[in-house]
């Protein structure tokens, strides 16, 4: 059972790299043949989120039974249940969002990032079924979660450099314009802890 829904999770992503491909990676479209070239869009768009629905059958009708079964209660007792539900009605969610809105509306795109998010935390789940990958995606989840300790020292040291960066003043980088003068600086020395060495309130 868990090969099949491995599989219907494969088909999934498949579905989905093929929808991002045509809603969000297509060539701009010529001025003169827009409203033809939007139609045939559309249509694409349509057989696309249809393949999406059929796809999350499968996962519907076995937690659905799961969820009978158990009982909403201890159904949802379970966290992985709570992320195998998100995937579930998250997907469909984006099929009507895609449709009803434009793709490449702000809250279209986060829903979809965050879906991503979900399929690659269940991938790694499902390759634990197999002998071959179940060590290193146990090691792999193991080790996230001995990195909480570490990530919450490593923000608090995050904080304090921005901290004195914000005594040189607020950072000029045009891609932070929009954010909080604080929060600028968090983000840049984060940047600058991964290898970048471009300190821009050291300029003057």
């Amino acid at each position: 059972m868990h090969k099949i829904g491995f599989c219907f999770l494969l088909a999934y992503v498949f579905c989905l790299a093929l929808y991002i491909n045509v809603a969000y990676l297509a060539e701009e479209v010529a001025h003169a043949n827009t409203q033809i070239e939007t139609e045939i869009n559309n249509n694409k768009h349509i057989w696309h989120l249809l393949s999406l629905a059929i796809v999350l059958i499968y996962p519907l009708g076995y937690d659905g039974a799961q969820l009978i079964k158990e009982g909403p209660k201890q159904y949802l007792n379970s966290p992985r249940n709570f992320i195998d539900a998100f995937h579930i009605l998250g997907g469909y969610l984006n099929i009507v969002m895609q449709y009803y809105l434009e793709p490449k509306e702000l809250a279209c795109q986060a829903l979809l990032c965050f879906l991503i998010g979900i399929m690659l935390y269940k991938l790694v789940t499902f390759f634990r079924v197999f002998r071959s990958f179940s060590v290193i995606t146990t090691m792999i989840m193991t080790c996230i979660a001995d990195l909480r300790v570490f990530m919450a020292f490593f923000m608090v040291v995050l904080i304090f450099f921005a901290a004195c960066f914000n005594t040189l003043g607020s950072n000029p980088q045009p891609e932070y314009r929009k954010l909080n003068p604080f929060v600028r600086n968090v983000l840049h020395c984060l940047r600058v802890s991964t290898g970048e060495s471009h300190f821009a309130q050291l300029h003057e």
